[in-house]
């Protein structure tokens, strides 16, 4: 997969990613970002991974993207929570739920809003060669 990071899930970003790499992690991770392009766009990360035994593992994480100007203003947030479990040294499952919320402005006053919940899951194998 050249390295794609869905194939290679080994910090705490792959609690949106992937995440049965979750419980491959073997201590507890942080994971912040934040990014202001033109003073328009920024984007914000915030993520956490806790392995709770040597098999399982639980991670929380924060995404905020948004855009403003003097009129138009747009922001996407999501909540998500996974939990990862491995089934056997090469392979693990992983599963997530998450909250998103987006509002739409124009003038400083709300013209849209809306917010839902989600879930996916899915399996992670490790190939003899090390990779996933």
């Amino acid at each position: 997969m050249g390295g794609a990071f869905t194939a290679v899930a080994d910090d705490a970003n792959t609690i949106l990613l992937n995440p049965s790499g979750l419980p491959l992690l073997q201590r507890q991770e942080l994971s912040f970002s934040y990014a202001n392009r033109f003073n328009l766009i920024q984007n914000s990360f915030a993520g956490y991974v806790l392995p709770l035994f040597d098999n399982h593992a639980l991670g929380f994480d924060w995404r905020r993207d948004s855009f403003s100007d003097a009129e138009l203003g747009f922001a996407e947030n999501t909540l998500n929570i996974s939990y990862g479990y491995r089934i056997h040294p090469k392979f693990s499952f992983g599963a997530g739920i998450k909250r998103v919320s987006q509002s739409v402005t124009l003038d400083r006053n709300t013209l849209r809003s809306a917010s839902g919940f989600g879930c996916a899951g899915g399996p992670s194998c490790r190939t003899s060669a090390g990779r996933r």
